[in-house]
């Protein structure tokens, strides 16, 4: 299937709990980078048809990326156990966590493992929400560069990698319910070099009438990231 140019390809590859469903995003240009694609909670909607979601991966594939979003197991076509949802829906409304938490991390890891071996650029690890300490986690030796859009950090440790070669690039909201803004700031004064901060001001947790403001940030990091990585 093809928007305006892009190729959108649904996949299909095992995850922790079976098969799990994604779409990989690109065009018949010559790739310069990778993408995964970590969205959202599923009990905060989060799926790979999250729209925010969905217009970086279309924007970053219209810059010669290859993505790939995904669902989580039990999520529309991806496979998984049933689970009692109203429990599992107590608990993370009560805490920001639910049983499944590293489970859905483990899917996070399936994804980076099978894009990785479907292509060979630089690789950047892209989480929004929930998605971005699973991102954090599945970043591995061949991962250039870590997005994390609206990281929550109230609710989950955020570990991000040291190493020197690893960019990143945080993007967060001053009206987010779910991190206020000086819990973030005060969070990415920790960060490691080199790290790139946006406070994206009047913005909310779902940066409503902004997106196309944080996927031109997306963009713009990705395309430093691969013209270091050809020399440019």
């Amino acid at each position: 299937m093809t928007n305006a140019g892009l190729i959108q390809e649904r996949v299909q590859f095992a995850g922790a709990r079976g098969q799990l469903a994604g779409e990989l995003a690109y065009t018949e240009a010559t790739v310069r980078f990778g993408c995964l694609l970590v969205g959202p909670h599923p009990y905060m909607g989060g799926s790979m048809d999250n729209p925010l979601m969905r217009q970086i991966a279309m924007g970053l594939a219209a810059a010669d990326a290859v993505t790939l979003r995904f669902d989580y197991g039990g999520v529309n076509e991806s496979q998984g156990p049933a689970i009692d949802v109203a429990a599992a829906m107590a608990k993370f409304w009560a805490t920001g966590r639910a049983p499944q938490d590293e489970t859905m991390v483990e899917d996070a890891r399936a994804a980076e493992r099978w894009l990785r071996d479907q292509c060979d650029p630089p690789m950047v690890a892209i989480g929004y929400s929930f998605g971005a300490m699973a991102a954090a986690t599945v970043v591995v030796e061949q991962t250039q560069g870590l997005i994390l859009i609206a990281p929550t950090l109230k609710q989950h440790d955020i570990r991000v990698p040291r190493r020197a070669d690893l960019d990143r690039l945080v993007i967060y909201a001053d009206g987010d319910f779910a991190t206020p803004a000086g819990v973030s700031a005060e969070w990415t004064e920790t960060l490691p070099s080199p790290a790139q901060v946006v406070c994206m001001h009047g913005a909310d947790h779902f940066f409503r009438g902004r997106e196309a403001n944080v996927v031109q940030r997306c963009v713009e990091f990705c395309d430093r990231l691969a013209g270091r990585a050809n020399g440019a």
